[in-house]
């Protein structure tokens, strides 16, 4: 991805993928709430107790704050291996920063001011589909949430707001096999309309 997309569409991808499914225990199986803590609050205030506490304390991560949660089904990450008994979820975040919000206002000609209704606004314009075998999934959004941690990112400052979207599964709600995900990535323009910006077609298996 070019880094101006990278700019606007900024996920958290990442996944652990299961190599010793036989040697697995009844309380090492992603939850639905697992999965549902993860993606609403992947980048909440607890990120910053997290990384604190890896780097100062020895101390139990939550879920909610753990990045590449084993269970999630990531658009650009192809030949993911997922176990059958656990949760699932796939879903995107955008994220957008300071730095580049300003930048973006600057280049659309909308106002950033101090109550974030520019930022809300220029979020608003972006979304995806997600097709699993061909069916257009039926997808969630989770409200747009201000980042409550400061973390350097690679392109220079913390993030100022996020959300996420896309589906969540229940154990053993999708059954075993191999899927094709075929994910579409719009923004659209006030003034302009909507056009694809990004796109990824990728297969997993379930085990």
């Amino acid at each position: 991805m070019k880094r101006k997309n990278a700019i606007i569409l900024l996920g958290a991808f990442s996944i652990l993928c299961f190599t010793s499914l036989s040697l697995a225990t009844a309380h090492d199986y992603i939850t639905y709430g697992d999965i549902q803590a993860s993606f609403n609050a992947s980048f909440n205030g607890g990120k910053a107790i997290t990384l604190q506490g890896e780097n100062e304390l020895v101390a139990t991560h939550l879920p909610a704050v753990l990045g590449g949660l084993d269970g999630r089904i990531i658009p650009w990450e192809p030949n993911q291996v997922l176990r059958y008994e656990d949760a699932k979820g796939i879903w995107s975040s955008y994220l957008i920063s300071e730095l580049d919000l300003n930048f973006w206002a600057s280049y659309f000609g909308f106002t950033y001011d101090k109550l974030n209704e520019g930022c809300k606004y220029f979020m608003s314009w972006f979304h995806a589909s997600y097709y699993l075998n061909g069916e257009e999934l039926d997808i969630t959004t989770t409200p747009l949430k201000r980042g409550q941690f400061y973390e350097v990112i690679p392109w220079g400052d913390e993030i100022l707001w996020w959300f996420s979207e896309g589906i969540l599964y229940k154990p053993c709600e999708l059954d075993s096999g191999t899927y094709n995900l075929e994910t579409i990535f719009y923004i659209d323009i006030p003034g302009i309309g909507p056009f694809i910006y990004d796109y990824s077609y990728i297969y997993f298996d379930i085990i």
